[in-house]
């Protein structure tokens, strides 16, 4: 069989989708009036996403649900083509992982010097990585190479060469160096959340004065003002955690946060970490067939000189179209025209935009 020859992790690959809810919303809004520039165009973002490069870690991060119950049969299926070793193995083509027995460290093949190091030499599986992608490649089946019968193609063959690049491959150095930090950072992981907790107070529609309710006047007879304690406990009742995460490293480029898996907290991918200062805004369509449209929750950011990235807006998804007239209240209604889709998130958009008004 050939050498089998993957594609080069570039640090200036950028894809439009990183995961499989992020791939259907790019492919919902690719237009099939041409067939042609539609292929091409899926053609260049699968080029993207093969040259996208980051941690192990992170990388198994952004699988849904079925890909990494799929991962979980390979690794109980292939387990015993991993040899572990008390010495480094000399003169190997592929560096072996190092795990430190006495460190809570993911296995690495570039991690600190290890204390009390085994070695978890890939040899056997990268061939059986290699040998089922060149079949693949070739027309043979999934199921007939022992991949299972939910496995199918093109998306098995992706897999592979995915789980061959963090298991099998030196990871690629990064763009910038980081520096060591030791902050703490808050996160939260939906848009109706990062609204609350960044501006501070419950979304209503902007724009709009409301009368008082009975209830309300009656507050202020009784205390001198109206009770706050439906908003005190909006994020209890609506499920919202602020999550505290340890920094360790930063870089104009990326940071590394942990926590102590007994905190309450989420995963999160790398395309779900975006850069820059944000505000709490609220945006809604415009539009002759648009009636009476109501405002949802939206994030700006200014714009990251470091990153070359320009002032952009965080929409929820499926809300970008090249020249779209959107409606944005920034303490009155402004309309702005979005220019360019700059990421695409499993569960946002962030877009760069004109003001028109």
């Amino acid at each position: 069989m050939k050498k089998l020859t993957l594609p080069e992790l570039s640090p200036q690959a950028a894809p439009e989708f990183i995961d499989a809810p992020s791939a259907k919303a790019w492919l919902e809004n690719v237009p099939l009036a041409n067939v042609a520039a539609a292929q091409q165009q899926l053609l260049e973002q699968i080029r993207e996403f093969n040259g996208y490069g980051t941690s192990a870690a992170s990388r198994l991060a952004t699988l849904d649900q079925r890909q990494l119950t799929f991962v979980a049969f390979l690794l109980e299926r292939w387990a015993e083509k991993v040899d572990l070793l008390k010495a480094a193995p000399a003169g190997e083509e592929i560096a072996p992982l190092v795990i430190d027995l006495e460190s809570d460290f993911c296995p690495e093949r570039d991690g600190p010097d290890a204390a009390d190091p085994r070695y978890l030499d890939v040899k056997r599986l990268a061939k059986s990585l290699r040998n089922r992608i060149g079949l693949l490649r070739k027309g043979e089946s999934p199921a007939k190479l022992a991949l299972g019968e939910d496995c199918v193609q093109p998306s098995c063959e992706q897999l592979l060469v995915y789980l061959y690049r963090l298991w099998c491959q030196v990871r690629q150095p990064r763009g910038a160096e980081r520096k060591k930090v030791a902050d703490v950072a808050q996160a939260s992981h939906d848009m109706a959340a990062l609204h609350y907790y960044i501006s501070g107070r419950v979304f209503k529609q902007p724009g709009h004065a409301k009368e008082l309710t009975q209830q309300q006047r009656d507050q202020i007879a009784t205390f001198g003002r109206v009770s706050t304690r439906d908003e005190d406990d909006y994020s209890v009742v609506h499920g919202f955690v602020l999550e505290h995460w340890r920094l360790e490293d930063e870089s104009t480029q990326g940071l590394k946060m942990v926590r102590r898996a007994a905190d309450p907290g989420k995963r999160y991918s790398h395309g779900q970490l975006i850069g820059g200062k944000p505000a709490a805004t609220a945006v809604r369509p415009t539009g002759l067939n648009v009636q009476d449209a109501k405002y949802v929750p939206a994030l700006s950011l200014t714009g990251v000189a470091a990153q070359s990235a320009p002032p952009s807006l965080v929409l929820p998804s499926g809300w970008f179209k090249p020249k779209r007239v959107i409606e944005v209240y920034v303490e009155g209604h402004v309309k702005v025209r979005l220019t360019e889709m700059i990421e695409r998130g499993s569960d946002f958009e962030r877009v760069a935009y004109e003001m028109l008004s």
